[in-house]
Formats: structure tokens, C-alpha cells, sequence
């Protein structure tokens, strides 16, 4: 009799006035009432680039690691040009471009997940392939390379190989927020970090600058007293056309030979101050080695130098003696 009351009581309750049910107890399973963990993932991601005469092809490996919560949906930032034309990988549902008002993009990529009740997997690993075409006729393109960026990750690294084919040569112009790393051949560029990078695309022979370094290396050692900081540009020279110079180094002083097999340094005045340019003697590539100094300036416990070598001249920089207390400022 009981039960039999207890199931009329709550047939009049689905019935009564909202008024009435405001003080009522519902019953719902303890299955229900928790609350699904956040979304935690981190990604790292590992782009190559190739750059081509007339187009720019991208494959972009994303390992992305799955730290907390269901992964219903893994978001990845579009930084750049380029096109998503494919991306695969085990246990892929679907993907998609989003583009958002300010005309953010983001790659939002859904796993296949496992029957309820079920754990889901915590590595996934996709192969995104994009590409951005501008033409044989555009002349001397110059674009926002595609990089992944962290979206909606908690962590996020990044590396990048920067490569050309046929008689494409790219030109970096900018890398805002982005490491120049050393190793590779010379045909590579290689960059850590997220950010922005922006390349000029010209031509082998036709294009070629009639002076140019490329393969640029620099090392520093700090002063004793850390009021200077000494270095040495290394790089390769190539000369197009005899006698043509090009700009090496603003605010800093030559500390050893200006001159080598097949170059020299001289001094030219612009405005009110002075800049290095480097001459080619002769046609060819010629292996450089200048030394240079330049001032530690000091503001409180920060120390900073300042000098300024050619744009389009990415250098991997590396600084010797440096205590283990030591931190660099990102912004500057």
C-alpha cells in the first residue's frame, strides 16, 4: 500500500502548478549530478616549410596531450597564409577552419572517443597539410608564413624548418617572438617558439642581391667587469657583382681584421651616425669571420646591448658565461 501511495503522490506532482513545486525534492541519479572535468591539453606541434616559386606547402605535425577532462573537440591556432587542404590521423572524426570575427582562424579537430563509460585516449598525433598560392606572376611575393599557434591548449611549443625547392629563395623579412636555432644545412632555417614570421620569396640568379650573408652564426662572451659584450659574426658572403656592398652592422665597433679573401669592411656616415658595410671584392662565396664590441648598458638589475644587423639576416645567437640566475626579457 505504500508503494502504491508513494506512486500517486508523484503522478499528482507532475501535474500540480509550477507555484506548488517550488519547495518540492527531485530525485536524480548521483550519476547526473557530476560535474564533467574541464578540458586540459597541451600540444606540440613541428611544422615544415617549403617554399616554391609560384606556392608554399606546409605539413604540420600536432602531438597534442590530453591532461584533464573529455576531448570532445582540440583547438589549434592559424597564424599566417595558407589554406588547410587535408589532415590525418589515427582515431580523427572530423576537422574544421573557424574564422572569427576579427579574423582570428582557429582548426578545431574532433577524435573518435570511446563508448560511454569507457577512458579516453591521452596522446593524439595529426598531420596537417596546408598551402598558399600567389603565382609565377606576383613578382617578388612577400607573405605571413602558416604556424600553428596554442588556441585553447594550456601548453604549447612549437618548432619550425623553413626550406626551399626549385629556384625559389625565401628571405626571412620578420620573426617576431620566434628563436632562430642553430644545426641544419644551409639550405635550412630552423626557428623555435610561436609567433609571427614573414618571408620575401625571390629568384635563384634573376633575384639574387649582388651582396648577401647568408648561414649567419653569432657568439658572445660578456666583459670581466660586464660593461661590454664581445662577439663574432660568422657567416657566408656571396657576391653577385664586384664591388657592391651591403649594410653588416650599426652601433657597434670592429674589434679585429676588416677584411678578408674576397671582402672588406669600410665605414659609411648616415646622418648624424655611422654604419659598417660589408664590400665584395669578387664574385663567389667567401666564409666571413668579424669581430665586434658593443656596451652592456645597465637599468636597475636588468642589462641589455643593443646593435642592429641586416633585416632579412636571421641569426642564431649564442652567449657564453652566463650564471644559471640569469632570465631574458621576451618582449625586447
Amino acid at each position: 500500500m505504500k508503494i502504491l501511495i508513494l506512486s500517486l503522490s508523484m503522478v499528482l506532482a507532475a501535474f500540480a502548478p509550477a507555484e506548488e513545486l517550488a519547495d518540492s525534492v527531485a530525485l536524480v541519479p548521483v550519476s547526473k549530478l557530476r560535474t564533467p572535468a574541464p578540458l586540459f591539453f597541451s600540444v606540440a606541434a613541428k611544422s615544415l616549410v617549403t617554399v616554391a616559386e609560384d606556392h608554399t606547402d606546409y605539413e604540420i605535425t600536432a602531438s597534442f596531450r590530453v591532461h584533464q577532462g573529455k576531448p570532445e573537440t582540440l583547438t589549434l591556432g592559424l597564424n599566417g597564409e595558407g589554406e588547410i587542404t587535408a589532415v590525418e590521423g589515427e582515431k580523427l572524426r572530423t576537422w574544421t577552419v573557424r574564422k572569427e570575427a576579427d579574423g582570428s582562424r582557429f582548426l578545431d579537430l574532433k577524435p573518435q572517443l570511446p563508448e560511454e563509460g569507457k577512458s579516453a585516449e591521452e596522446n593524439y598525433t595529426y598531420r596537417i597539410f596546408a598551402r598558399h598560392y600567389y603565382g609565377r606572376d606576383a613578382g617578388t611575393p612577400v607573405f605571413q608564413v602558416l604556424l600553428p599557434a596554442q588556441g585553447s591548449a594550456v601548453g604549447f611549443s612549437a618548432e619550425t624548418e623553413l626550406r626551399h625547392s626549385g629556384d625559389a629563395l625565401p628571405a626571412v623579412t620578420e620573426a617576431a617572438g620566434l628563436l632562430a636555432l642553430q644545426g641544419g644545412d644551409d639550405d635550412v632555417t630552423r626557428f623555435g617558439g610561436s609567433g609571427r614570421l614573414t618571408v620575401r620569396v625571390g629568384k635563384k640568379g634573376a633575384s639574387a642581391r649582388p651582396v648577401e650573408l647568408t648561414a649567419a652564426t653569432l657568439e658572445g662572451n660578456p666583459s670581466a667587469d660586464a660593461t661590454s659584450m664581445s662577439f663574432i659574426l660568422r657567416a657566408t658572403l656571396n657576391v653577385a657583382e664586384a664591388g657592391k656592398a651591403a649594410d653588416l652592422l650599426e652601433s657597434a665597433a670592429l674589434s679585429g681584421e676588416a677584411s678578408g679573401d674576397g671582402w672588406h669592411v669600410r665605414l659609411r656616415r648616415e646622418d648624424d651616425h655611422y654604419v659598417h658595410e660589408i664590400v665584395g671584392d669578387r664574385t663567389g662565396s667567401f666564409p666571413i669571420s668579424i669581430p665586434f664590441e658593443v656596451p652592456i648598458a645597465r637599468n636597475g638589475d636588468r642589462r641589455s646591448v643593443g646593435f642592429i644587423i641586416p633585416a632579412g639576416v636571421v641569426v642564431p645567437v649564442h652567449i657564453a658565461s652566463l650564471g644559471d640566475d640569469i632570465s631574458f626579457d621576451k618582449d625586447q
